[in-house]
């Protein structure tokens, strides 16, 4: 049996969805993304997978947590939220023009 734990994080829920063999079984919305939740998870799932999708500042322990399980994934989101925040706070005096 494969079991995948799929994180998806955004502006107004943190979810987590199980898959069994590549079919979804479960979706739970979280309270937090404090150490102790997803230690919770990966111990009652047992994941063979994790994945990461995250556009919030989430819990720099999750990354450690979940990269403990094998085939950890983690979505590019993050980055663009960071190079956002990075931008928000230069407030560079000339527009930026990415092409």
């Amino acid at each position: 049996m494969s079991t995948t734990l799929c994180f998806d994080f955004g502006n107004t829920r943190r979810k987590v969805a199980v898959f069994v063999n590549g079919e979804i079984t479960k979706v739970l919305t979280l309270e937090d993304d404090a150490s102790a939740t997803i230690n919770s998870l990966i111990n009652t799932y047992r994941p063979n997978r994790s994945i990461l999708s995250s556009v919030i500042d989430h819990n720099a322990e999750l990354e450690d947590l979940l990269k403990k399980t094998p085939g950890f994934i983690y979505s590019i989101m993050r980055l663009n939220f960071l190079l956002l925040r990075l931008l928000v706070n230069q407030r560079p005096s000339e527009p930026t023009v990415w092409q």
